[in-house]
């Protein structure tokens, strides 16, 4: 019989019937500091849909102050970041 190696079901099993991912955050961050920054992220991302479907209707209203304003509210919300 041989020992050691790889064995079928051996080791620790997954917490959560998903796939998780180890994310670094400043040691000094709290639980409840690192779900207020994810909650923010969300709260960036739905903002930035919302961006984007008001210049698609922007766009397709040929309308350039309305164009001109989202620009302005996208460089304020994101600083050009993509």
């Amino acid at each position: 019989m041989p020992s050691g190696g790889a064995r079928p079901n051996a080791g620790r099993k997954r917490k959560y019937a998903e796939k998780s991912h180890n994310k670094r955050v400043p040691a000094g961050w709290s639980s409840d500091d690192v779900t207020e920054a994810v909650k923010a992220r969300e709260v960036v991302r739905q903002m930035r849909t919302v961006v984007e479907n008001w210049h698609a209707q922007a766009d397709s209203t040929d309308k350039p102050d309305a164009i001109y304003l989202l620009q302005e509210l996208e460089n304020l919300l994101f600083g050009g970041c993509k």
